[in-house]
């Protein structure tokens, strides 16, 4: 027999299909209007798919849900750390929602706790895989104050 869950509010539907893998229907559940992670909604749903891959990478076909809380910049914010059937890699996610458990944000949180102890995590996955680097200088400026390795007068070039 199949138990369908119980989705009362649009972070239950969120949290479920997090579970599921499943960012198309995230996607079709979070706003617009709001940035989740810092990122516009398309950008973040294609980190999202990007990690759901990795996780299926390892082997996961399903996430379990371990409820916890941020101790650190956001102290006391709640989420959820998402942690891979087979593999045990997580990810800790804080949810930022209203009293209706209408979603406002969602992101990768370094500082999480979880109050059940007993609960097998490997490796941590993160939703940022690599860091944008944005260099207001241009490149010409780069060498206006000399090569530390050349020298002023000893340019390669």
């Amino acid at each position: 027999m199949n138990i369908r869950p119980v989705l009362n509010t649009q972070l239950d539907a969120v949290v479920h299909f997090i579970t599921k893998l499943d960012a198309e229907m995230v996607s079709t559940l979070i706003d617009d209007k709001y940035t989740y992670q810092d990122y516009i909604k398309s950008q973040f749903i294609r980190k999202l798919g990007d990690l759901f891959f990795e996780f299926s990478q390892l082997g996961d076909s399903y996430l379990h849900v371990e409820k916890g809380e941020c101790y650190g910049c956001t102290c006391g914010v709640s989420g959820y750390t998402f942690i891979g059937n087979k593999s045990h890699a997580y990810i800790d996610f804080v949810f930022k929602a209203d009293a209706e458990g209408n979603v406002s944000d969602i992101y990768d949180c370094g500082e999480f706790f979880n109050k059940r102890a007993k609960i097998k995590k490997d490796s941590r996955l993160f939703l940022d895989k690599q860091v944008d680097f944005d260099f207001e200088e241009d490149e010409d400026d780069l060498w206006k104050g000399g090569d530390p390795f050349f020298g002023d007068d000893d340019m390669p070039f």
